[in-house]
This record gives C-alpha cells, sequence and structure tokens, in this order.
C-alpha cells in the first residue's frame, strides 16, 4: 500500500466526525438548492422540490447518513422512486399522442432525477467523492426546470445557477497544496468577477436565442405546442366533429362534499348553432361583476362544498336548480351577460366555495334567469342550414301535444330509443345535427344535446346547449370526484309558468358515469400522496403573522438544538479515518515521515491529508515545483515504503533515507 502524508496521518492521528463525513462543499449545496427553487417556480406542482430542498438543507444538519450500496439505501431509494412514478401516472397527457407521452416521460425522468439527487446528498460520502455526481445532477435538474411554459423567473436563477456551479467546480478541484494569502485573495475576486460574467454572459445568451433553441426541439415534437394550448376536459367553444370537443383524461378537475341529488354541475350554456358550432365562445362574452350576497338567493338547506382543482376553466361549476351560492375566499364574482347563464370567479386552485340546493323540484334560483325579449330570440332561432325534414320530425314526435314539458320528455325519450352512443362519429356532409337525426347515427353526447335543442325550438320551445360535468366517482361517504373525462353537455328548456328545466338525450350508456373508466389503485395512491402535501401546506397557508412568528421561533429553536446537539457529542470525539489497517510506524520511521511532511510544507506544497506522498507529488506537476527534486523525492518514497511494510528493522536503509533527506532540504 502506497505511503499516506503519514504527519497528518499518525500525528495528528484522528480527524474530527465533521472531516469523516465530508459534507459536499457549500457551493455544491448551494447550486442543488437554486435549481431546486427553480424546479419549484415554473412548475404548477411545487410541492416535491420544496419537500427535496428541505430534506437536503436537513442533511447539512443532521450526522446521520445512508451507507452507499447497503440494502436500506436501495429499498430507499427503490420507494423514492416509486413515489415519484405514481406523480407522473396520476397526471397523464390529455390526447395519448407519442409526444405527449414522450413528454411524459421527460417528466419522469426529471424526477427521477431530482430524487437521486436527494439520496446522494444522505450517502455517506467520505472525503466527498460524490461531489462530481451531485454536479451533474443538479445541472440536469436545472436544464429540465427551464423548460417550462413559466419563464419569468429564468432571467434571475439562470446567472444566480451558473454562478454557484462554477463556484462548485471550483470546490471539487484537486488541490495540490497551500499558495501566498495574498495571491489566494486575489485569485478569489478574479473567480467572483469571472463567475459572475460568465453567469450573466450564459443567461443572455439563452434568453436572446431562447426562440430558436425552442423552435429547434418543436420540429422534433411539433404535437407538444399544440397540446400545451388546448383546455382540459371542458369544451368553452363546441363544435360538432368526429370526436367530443372536450378532452378525455383522468385530471381531477372538482371535489364535490354533501349529498347531492343533481350529478349534472354546469358550467356555460350557448344559444347560437351556426353550422355545427355553438356560440359565443366563452372568452369572447362579456361579464359583469356581481356581489356574492346577490346569489344568496336562499341560505336553508342542504348544502354542497365544492372544489374547484383546475386553474383552467376559471368557471364555476354548480346544479342549475341551485338556490344560493357562497365562495370562501375574496374575489370578484362575474356572471356573463349573455343570459347569466355562466358565472366566472378567477382564482388560482384550489378555490372552495358552498352551494344551497333546495328541496322544491325545478327551484328556480340565480342560474334560473328569465330570458329577456333578445335571449328569446335567439333560444327559439332555428338556422337555415337545418335540414326542412327535421321540422318534420320535431312534428311528428311532438304528435299534437300541447304540453310543453310533455314534448320536452318525448324529445328526450325519442333520441335515447333512436340514436345509440359513440365515442367517434362521421359528421357526414352538410349539416351535422341533420344528418345524426335523419340518418339516425351513433355519436357522443354534443351531437345529442344539439339535436334536443334544435328538435325543441322547431317545437317553438326556447332551449339552450349546456356544458359542464357528470358527478358520479364516489371518494368517500357524500364526497364524489370530477375528472376531465367526466366532461359533458345536455340541453336546457325554457317552460313558461315552471322556468328552465333540465333534459339529457344521450343514452344512460353513453353518460360519464358509465362510459367513464373508473381510476386505478396507483392513482389513486399517488392522488392520496399530493392530497396529503397539499393539505399540509394549505394548512401553513392559513396560518396568521403571530402564528407564523410563532412556528418559525419553534422551528429555528428546533434547528439550533439539533445543531447545538451535535456539536456537543462531536466535541472532543474522535473518529479514525478507516482507510489504513496498518500499524503505527516505529520511532525512526515516524522521524522520517514528520521530517519529509516538514520539507513539503517549507516548500509550500503540504500534503492534504487526503492524499498519498505519490498522488501530492503527481499532482503538483512540473520538473521542480517550489524547488523539490521530484527525482529525489519519489526515491525516498520508494525505499521508505520498502523498509515501512517489509523491511522496518533495516538501520542501513533508514541511515539512505536520513541522507536522502538532507539532499532534500538544500
Amino acid at each position: 500500500m502506497a505511503a499516506t502524508g503519514e504527519t497528518a496521518f499518525w500525528i495528528r492521528g484522528v480527524a474530527s466526525s465533521k472531516e469523516a463525513l465530508a459534507r459536499p462543499p457549500w457551493p455544491v449545496t448551494l447550486s442543488a438548492l437554486i435549481a431546486l427553487l427553480t424546479m419549484a417556480l415554473t412548475r404548477r406542482d411545487a410541492v416535491l422540490p420544496v419537500l427535496a430542498a428541505i430534506s437536503i438543507i436537513f442533511s447539512q444538519l443532521s450526522s446521520a447518513r445512508l451507507k452507499p450500496g447497503s440494502l436500506k439505501t436501495w429499498i430507499l431509494r427503490l420507494l423514492i422512486y416509486t413515489g415519484a412514478s405514481l406523480v407522473v401516472m396520476a397526471n397523464p397527457p390529455p390526447v395519448a399522442t407519442t409526444a405527449a407521452v414522450a413528454g411524459q416521460l421527460i417528466d419522469l425522468v426529471m424526477l427521477l432525477g431530482m430524487a437521486e439527487l436527494v439520496v446522494q446528498f444522505w450517502q455517506r460520502a467520505l472525503l466527498g467523492g460524490t461531489n462530481a455526481v451531485l454536479i451533474l445532477l443538479t445541472g440536469f435538474v436545472f436544464v429540465t426546470a427551464s423548460k417550462s411554459f413559466v419563464q419569468r423567473f429564468m432571467p434571475w436563477m439562470t446567472p444566480l445557477y451558473v454562478t454557484a456551479l462554477i463556484f462548485a467546480l471550483h470546490s471539487i478541484r484537486p488541490r495540490a497544496g497551500k499558495v501566498r494569502q495574498s495571491s489566494m485573495a486575489w485569485m478569489r475576486v478574479l473567480l467572483i468577477l469571472l463567475a459572475l460574467s460568465i453567469g450573466f454572459s450564459s443567461a443572455t445568451f439563452i434568453y436572446r436565442y431562447k426562440k430558436k433553441i425552442d423552435r429547434t426541439g418543436f420540429e422534433f415534437v411539433p404535437a407538444i405546442q399544440q397540446a400545451a394550448q388546448k383546455t382540459v376536459g371542458f369544451s368553452s367553444s363546441p363544435v360538432l366533429g368526429e370526436v367530443q370537443s372536450a378532452e378525455k383524461s383522468m385530471t381531477r378537475i372538482l371535489r364535490v362534499e354533501g349529498l347531492n341529488q343533481y350529478p349534472r354541475l354546469r358550467g356555460i350554456a350557448f344559444y347560437d348553432y351556426v353550422s355545427g358550432r355553438w356560440d359565443p365562445p366563452a372568452e369572447n362574452r362579456g361579464y359583469e361583476a356581481l356581489a356574492t350576497g346577490e346569489l344568496n338567493v336562499k341560505t336553508l338547506g342542504p348544502r354542497l362544498t365544492i372544489t374547484r382543482l383546475c386553474e383552467e376553466p376559471q368557471l364555476l361549476f354548480l346544479p342549475l336548480h341551485s338556490a344560493g351560492l357562497q365562495i370562501m375566499q375574496d374575489g370578484s364574482l362575474q356572471r356573463d351577460t349573455r343570459g347569466g347563464s355562466a358565472l366566472l370567479f378567477r382564482a388560482p386552485p384550489p378555490l372552495v366555495y358552498s352551494v344551497v340546493l333546495s328541496d322544491t323540484p325545478r327551484y328556480q334560483g340565480p342560474l334560473c334567469i328569465a330570458p329577456d325579449e333578445l335571449t328569446m330570440l335567439h333560444c327559439k332561432d332555428v338556422p337555415d342550414t337545418i335540414y326542412p325534414e327535421v321540422w318534420q320530425l320535431a312534428k311528428q314526435i311532438a304528435g299534437g301535444e300541447r304540453n310543453p314539458l310533455k314534448k320536452v320528455a318525448a324529445v328526450e325519450d325519442y333520441l335515447q330509443k333512436n340514436n345509440a352512443y359513440s365515442i367517434t362519429t362521421d359528421p357526414g356532409a352538410g349539416d351535422p345535427v341533420s344528418n345524426f337525426l335523419l340518418q339516425k347515427k351513433a355519436a357522443h353526447c354534443e351531437y345529442f344535446a344539439s339535436a334536443a335543442v334544435i328538435l325543441l325550438r322547431c317545437m317553438n320551445i326556447p332551449s339552450r346547449y349546456v356544458t359542464g360535468f357528470y358527478a358520479h366517482e364516489s371518494a368517500g361517504a357524500r364526497v364524489k370526484i370530477v375528472r376531465a373525462q367526466d366532461a359533458h353537455a345536455w340541453a336546457e328548456a325554457w317552460i313558461e309558468a315552471t322556468g328552465w328545466v333540465t333534459l339529457d338525450g344521450t343514452p344512460p350508456l353513453g353518460r360519464p358515469d358509465v362510459s367513464s373508466e373508473p381510476p386505478g389503485f396507483w392513482r389513486k395512491s399517488a392522488e392520496w400522496i399530493m392530497d396529503t402535501a397539499n393539505s399540509v401546506l394549505n394548512a401553513l397557508s392559513s396560518l396568521s403573522p403571530w402564528q407564523y412568528a410563532g412556528l418559525s421561533a419553534v422551528t429555528v429553536a428546533a434547528i439550533a438544538a439539533l445543531f447545538m446537539r451535535q456539536r456537543r457529542a462531536a466535541k472532543g470525539k474522535t473518529v479514525t479515518i478507516v482507510r489504513t489497517a496498518y500499524t503505527r510506524p516505529g520511532e525512526d520511521l515516524g522521524e522520517l515521515a514528520a521530517h519529509f511532511d516538514g520539507i513539503l510544507y517549507r516548500k509550500q506544497i503540504p500534503c492534504p491529508p487526503n492524499m498519498t506522498w505519490h498522488e501530492h507529488l503527481a499532482a503538483a506537476g512540473g520538473p521542480a515545483p517550489r524547488g523539490l527534486d521530484l527525482e529525489q523525492a519519489r526515491a525516498f518514497l520508494n525505499l521508505y515504503n520498502d523498509v515501512r511494510f517489509g523491511r522496518p528493522d533495516d538501520s542501513a536503509a533508514i541511515e539512505r533515507l536520513r541522507a536522502m533527506l538532507k539532499v532534500l532540504e538544500r
């Protein structure tokens, strides 16, 4: 075994617990925290990056470590990897295209990289052997975090990260020895200036050519950009086509708590049918501000607590016959000026609101505003594109019935019995609703809702097309989960002396409670993990300033106590570095080792305790670093090793070593 710097090893003899633990240099830790902060700022789900950053901070305060390659380490790594996989599985792409699936795989790899970063920080790595791996992982996390649609933080985070990265690379470079303090001071100043200039230059370059970089990437995956612009699970501008306008996915949209006899949660109504399209789109409407109190028409009665879990759309979803509405946070409640059929409340998720229900059937609450003259004209309009045979079919369905409620029931019954449900259809040439009715085609719910509205208007019954969600998935006692795949469409008809009533012509087999795919065990498990983490964060966000101050004080006190306990435990305690299994050298050889270390120190190239003499001299390089005769020094080391480990009692060899040291002193 090669000789070590034996003065450092035997005269000091031991290392402190801090040295034995060999924590990563502070620039490495800082670069990791900046990368995780960037991920938290640029992603919707900031919970996991925040938890990872907290874990890394605690790894620097705690002396506990995982043994690399041990069974416990691999079990923990497997559990963390499984959790990251569950998070990705809980958010599948709305459309299973090749590009969307590739994006999901990229998310998975990104979370696995973040998980491995945390594991590496908690592993016991003597002498900082994993620092290069840590730097590579922080770079991977930062680069993946930067590819996000949220870019407003990147001009600040990029130079910070690049600066920390340069310091991190500098901190792990091999050191041959000390240099003069004055030179070190100037080197540090120059290094800081160089790091800052490179950091800000890199940021400028990235943002100057960002569009070209993105354009190049999208050439390989063109569907990603298109999918990112779509609304998940809900159509704000329905168009009758081969498939439903609203995208289907397992993304959770609403959580409904309470006993609800109305599964249809309406979002918005449409009045104008134009060649297979319903207008006006939600984003092109006018909205007027309302006081929340205007919708508390009836404050007594059973209640539903609805939590909106999505960012878009910003509509409120509730039953048509709701009696009142109470929103649990400040903000501006708005209602569209076109018949008051949509309520808008702009707020980030989760948004919680309470809906008062009525025991009276077909209760005409705040969503059942009587149509004015202009709205009534739109609700009766049948465009010229509708085939004349549809008018004849409507007359046939009505069958001479004079009661409008019975006409509504007849239309609903006719559609369910004469047209089958299908997730895809062929609209055909010409008007899609006319083709659907006259050819008795199979189609999805948007065709059934459109056909119901057109047939009722042909019977002179005002009606409108409605989109929303169908709540059916049970998540416990009196709790329903609404997903994007539960998007549905139906019709509402205005009956004099009764008000607005709902009719759904879609056959029961085509409604979301039958046609939707149930979530699997792994998805539910991942959602439970995320819900638990969000509950903790929500509880923290609801604290008052005094509660925050108290919690912060307790946290700081706990960390300080842990740190002081660690310091007291480490004070006076020594941990032998287990690098060698040989005995202490004899008195003569110990004196020679100390003498050789002294020569290196006087030549201003002292041997670090984590390097052997041979490694140190190889790193020093050059023909004669600091005036040291390398040939003579290597000859001394070769003879020393020979004596030290082979013939420690050879007095002649020891005298030769003393003579060689005198030559090295010159």
